[in-house]
């Protein structure tokens, strides 16, 4: 390796002819042939000199690298190293020096550049600092009683949360699992049989006596069917009757003795035999002019007048025999029909056009026209305290916005934990008040959860207890 000296300056100044390597940020290697601790010479013919590089000093055949940062002299040549930390400057110090005195730096010395601290940081106060602690000073008294309020404010609003929770848990019972319960009445089908038609529709509000869904048993329907051809069969045969009955009093306006008689013949024969009409023509003719009296018990229209009311009787009877019995059978066929026993609204459908069902399946559920109540589970401990009559609380969310309403408990009963099965409690029911049916189901939603506390009503019975005692004293 050549190395030259230059004229006598200051030691950070002065430059060695050594070879040093940089390594651009784009990867291409810079020789560096002259340099000192400060400045680096920057080859005519190398790249453009950037901001940062990695400087690689040689030692032993081994190349100690480290990053620096550029800063190129105006119109020169000289590259300016900035920002060197005391383990670099060090170990390039230590090259440089051994450069200079021509001695080759030992292990040990590179090995105690490299371990070199980075900075020294002082350990006094700085300036900065003891304005800061003055300013503290002065203002410890104030930092001292704002901390002290602050701990009060502290301490007051945790005492005053929880004692308010310690009261709330005195003066409340938190019914737990609420949710919301509708009045619902299940409509089974009564017996066998397939679904004519659906009336019923979802959210639809229907009368009492409304039919829902028309069920047909197929016997029933059959034997409907037959007891309605037989109430017509003899509806016709009472017109025939009543009709006969008509043409006969027409005939008593006729005439023509003849034409009377061969009418009267005609409808005789259609209810008897033809044979004892002649009989009788033949009697009444002998004697209507010889014993009119006695001719009247043989008149062919007036016999015939009784022959024809007689078997209008007999008609009639035998119709209102078949309206019955259509009737019966129409009580059959109603009975196997899903009718509204009460107002109320259709919830579910659960049954469609044509399917067969058996007697008991599930076809409707209908809420009915009451209000919707809500129902939660408390440990078997509070047995002797909750009551049905007792005030209630039932919070709920609607559209984001926190709800409350007042309750009323209306049902206690023993009953299972709803998460786990075989652990008695108690199961309590409370019923809304104050807000009319409409609110009552926008508000609540089937099933939705609700917040329910029924209240011991600690505090009114203490206030009932003061003012008692004040007037008691007075």
């Amino acid at each position: 390796m050549r190395i030259s000296h230059q004229p006598a300056i200051s030691d950070t100044d002065r430059k060695v002819n050594a070879v040093l390597h940089l390594e651009t940020p784009t990867g291409e290697m810079v020789t560096i042939a002259q340099w000192s601790l400060s400045v680096l010479i920057w080859p005519e013919e190398g790249p453009k000199c950037p901001q940062t590089g990695t400087l690689s000093v040689p030692f032993q055949g081994v190349d100690v690298r480290f990053p620096v940062r550029l800063e190129r002299a105006h119109e020169t040549n000289e590259v300016l190293l900035k920002g060197l930390s005391g383990r670099q400057r060090e170990t390039l110090a230590l090259f440089y020096r051994a450069l200079l005195s021509g001695k080759m730096a030992s292990s040990s010395d590179v090995i105690t550049s490299l371990d070199t601290p980075v900075d020294l940081v002082p350990m006094e106060e700085t300036t900065s600092e003891a304005t800061t602690t003055k300013l503290i000073g002065k203002f410890r008294v104030f930092r001292v009683a704002l901390n002290i309020v602050t701990y009060l404010v502290l301490a007051a609003f945790i005492i005053g949360v929880i004692g308010n929770n310690i009261l709330t848990n005195l003066d409340r019972i938190d019914i737990q699992h609420g949710r919301v319960l509708a009045p619902i009445t299940e409509l089974p089908v009564p017996r066998n049989g397939y679904v004519e038609s659906v009336r019923a529709n979802i959210g639809e509000t229907v009368q009492a006596g409304t039919t829902l869904v028309q069920v047909i048993d197929p016997i029933y329907a059959s034997e409907l069917k037959k007891a309605e051809a037989e109430l017509r069969a003899a509806e016709a045969t009472l017109e025939v009757f009543l009709g006969a009955k008509s043409q006969l009093f027409e005939l008593e306006t006729e005439p023509a003795l003849l034409v009377k008689l061969a009418g009267v013949a005609r409808i005789f024969q259609d209810f008897s035999d033809s044979r004892d009409f002649d009989d009788i023509r033949r009697r009444w003719i002998n004697l209507r002019d010889r014993d009119p009296v006695a001719a009247e018990a043989f008149d062919p229209l007036k016999l015939t007048h009784k022959l024809v009311a007689s078997h209008i009787d007999i008609a009639r009877l035998e119709v209102s025999k078949r309206q019955a019995e259509l009737e019966g059978r129409l009580a059959l066929v109603r009975s196997t029909q899903i009718i509204a026993q009460q107002q109320g609204t259709i919830r579910e459908v659960l049954v469609q056009k044509g399917q067969f069902l058996s007697s008991g399946d599930l076809a409707v559920k209908m809420e009915r026209q009451e209000a919707r109540l809500t129902m939660g589970w408390v440990s078997e401990r509070f047995a002797e305290t909750i009551y049905i009559g007792m005030p209630a609380t039932i919070g709920f969310n609607e559209a984001g916005e926190s709800k409350r309403v007042k309750g009323t408990v209306v049902d206690v009963m023993a009953g299972d934990h709803p998460e786990r099965p075989g652990e008695f409690g108690i199961i309590v029911t409370i019923q809304p008040s104050g807000l009319e049916l409409a609110e009552l189901r926008a508000s609540l939603r089937i099933g939705a959860p609700v917040n329910l506390e029924a209240e011991r009503q600690v505090y009114s019975r203490l206030k009932a207890w003061f003012a008692s005692w004040m007037q008691t004293d007075v």
